[in-house]
């Protein structure tokens, strides 16, 4: 319950968004979404662009 009221209070843009926020709270995991509304929830967001340079990266560095 504790996970569920701080990602109430941090999906302020989406209140919807909650569950997936909750997620990534206990994870201690990022987002991958093209919606702006998990921006300033304080989980880290990825872009399917920026995942995909990211991964390029990665695999260019070998």
């Amino acid at each position: 319950m504790a996970r569920e009221d701080e990602a109430r209070a941090r999906s302020l843009r989406d209140p919807d968004d909650w569950p997936v926020v909750a997620c990534a709270l206990s994870l201690g995991a990022g987002v991958w979404t093209n919606d702006n509304d998990f921006l300033g929830t304080g989980v880290p967001t990825w872009t399917t662009a920026t995942l995909d340079l990211w991964l390029r990266r990665a695999a260019a560095d070998g």
